[in-house]
């Protein structure tokens, strides 16, 4: 029987520790999990989607408006981990980009591969009819292999609202996690709503919607302009590694 941890001498305690973290870093089962890394969003001046996208990226551009056909202004990077798909509404049909480009983000982001490397001076992003707090856009993301040993999917989602403030929700299964937009005036400046995800398995399927939470004005709407998918430690993982390195010191010393 394990003994009260009031009743374990001090020494050890310092002994066993190293053993407890590793229980703690190596669970007996591993469930899926989905997490927002914080309940708002940053605001973003550059994105390099190579560099934050090592295993995928995709991004959506259109000038149509109404955009019957997307698929031309559909970027994604050659890798094979993970599969983006276009957007959509999130009920009904029928997305939307457009050709006025005044309030739209400029040189915000770059990247060196896709299958069109050209890369528009402005993204404009898309999104749905105006003034529509109950109907917004969505994607998914599937075909992303369940991660052990501490690793989480990092997913970067980019969009904006314009004249009030969006709501991007990330759920599969029974787990949802939100974050809060940046409450926004004409310009359309980026702004990065991100997840820490681990499926159960590669046939999940993790929706990201954007709704427009808040409407400040005429032809207020949220919108979409790219995603990130990246594997990196999850921070917990990495806090209670430095634990136990930092116990094991802590023991040698002794």
């Amino acid at each position: 029987m394990l003994a009260k941890l009031s009743e374990i001498p001090v020494d050890c305690g310092m002994k066993y520790l190293p053993v407890l973290c590793f229980f703690l870093l190596h669970p007996i089962s591993e469930a899926a999990s989905l997490i927002a890394t914080s309940p708002n969003a940053t605001n973003m001046s550059s994105v390099n989607l190579t560099a934050e996208g090592t295993s995928n990226w995709a991004i959506w551009n259109s000038r149509t408006n109404p955009d019957t056909t997307p698929a031309p202004d559909f970027f994604m990077a050659g890798e094979t981990t993970g599969s983006i798909s276009e957007i959509s509404r999130t009920s009904g049909s029928g997305v939307r980009g457009t050709d006025s480009l005044t309030s739209y983000p400029t040189g915000v982001f770059t990247w060196t591969n896709s299958n069109d490397n050209t890369v528009p001076d402005q993204i404009s992003g898309m999104f749905t009819t105006t003034d529509q707090t109950t109907i917004g856009v969505q994607f998914s993301i599937t075909d992303l292999p369940a991660l052990s040993g501490g690793l989480v999917y990092q997913i970067n989602v980019y969009g904006s609202a314009f004249r009030g403030r969006a709501e991007v929700t990330a759920s599969v299964s029974s787990l949802t996690a939100v974050v809060d937009g940046i409450t926004k005036a004409e310009a359309k400046a980026v702004e990065q709503y991100q997840f820490f995800y681990n499926p159960d398995s590669a046939i999940d399927v993790l929706t990201l919607r954007s709704l427009l939470e808040v409407d400040n004005g005429s032809n207020a709407h949220a919108l979409l302009y790219g995603v990130s998918i990246a594997v990196v430690p999850e921070p917990s993982s990495l806090l209670l590694s430095a634990f136990g390195l930092l116990s094991i010191l802590g023991l040698r010393r002794r």
